[in-house]
């Protein structure tokens, strides 16, 4: 996993090649235990950060029909990026779609835009509840890069 994500931050484009079939296996999975549910909730998000248009079907049927709402909310989510959808995700981001912060949070973490740490910035300070707030601010935090050494 560790090295997924490496190699996803230092070469996107191979990871897309060496991952995406993975990914987009783990959407069809009917496997319902707990452990294949957390691989289909890091495979939503990892097909929404490749802009996988091939998923969009199934990350549809995973919005509207699968039995958990910590998998159909974020592939509601994660919908949106394919589509090119991200400044809905930001617009709803600063609004406080409460029920869907962290979901919303999540996805612009992963756009990695300027306008997406902004939103995040915002929500971290601003947004009217703390739980809100500190969701945005653990998100915030993981997309900045970490110094070592003091660097």
């Amino acid at each position: 996993m560790v090295a997924r994500q490496d190699l996803l931050e230092l070469d996107p484009d191979l990871a897309k090649r060496e991952f995406l079939p993975l990914y987009r296996r783990r959407l069809r999975s009917k496997k319902e235990d707990l452990e294949d549910e957390q691989n289909l909730a890091g495979a939503i998000w990892r097909v929404a950060q490749f802009q996988d248009l091939e998923s969009l079907p199934q990350l549809r049927t995973l919005a509207e029909s699968h039995r958990r709402s910590w998998i159909r909310m974020p592939a509601a989510v994660a919908i949106l990026m394919p589509e090119g959808r991200g400044q809905e995700i930001l617009e709803r981001l600063r609004a406080h779609d409460h029920d869907w912060t962290g979901w919303l949070a999540v996805a612009a973490t992963l756009m990695r835009t300027p306008a997406a740490t902004a939103a995040l910035e915002e929500c971290a300070a601003h947004a009217p509840d703390e739980r809100c707030r500190r969701e945005c601010e653990v998100r915030l935090k993981r997309m900045r890069p970490v110094r070592l050494f003091g660097n």
